[in-house]
């Protein structure tokens, strides 16, 4: 048997806390190595465009409106940025800058609310409506 020089002379009391302390040691690194979850990242990787440099960065947006979010400005000029959108009869890319959408008339109906909701999506090449967001790479 393999003896540490000591040992021996140490009473039970001082064995009994020297053993609960190395197993509370090895019980935090199982933990911390196996069973630790990692928080959850908020937010969705988007696709991002710069409207004054043109600069098309992915990163990940909380809340793109929110003028406190630090993730939607650009790296190059420091100008906030919008979602890249690609317009499907053009093919121009532009950054979307989401803006207060227009009131609904008072009796309008679903099908022009629709089309209300559709122009704040427009084109600037071309004014099609046809845009959609341009997904990530």
């Amino acid at each position: 048997m393999i003896s540490i020089k000591g040992w021996s002379k140490l009473g039970n009391s001082w064995k009994w806390a020297i053993f609960s302390l190395l197993s509370l040691a090895l019980a935090s690194v199982v933990y911390l190595n196996f069973f630790r979850v990692a928080p959850e990242e908020r937010g969705a990787l988007r696709t991002l465009k710069c409207p004054k440099c043109r600069h098309v960065e992915e990163k990940v947006v909380v809340d793109i409106s929110d003028p406190a979010e630090t993730q939607c400005t650009c790296s190059e000029c420091g100008e906030r940025m919008g979602y890249l959108f690609k317009c499907e009869d053009c093919q121009y890319e532009f950054s979307l800058i989401e803006k207060e959408p227009p009131k609904p008339e008072p009796g309008m109906k679903t099908m022009a609310k629709f089309h209300l909701a559709l122009e704040a999506r427009k084109c600037p090449n071309c004014g099609s409506t046809h845009t959609g967001p341009v997904p990530v790479k």
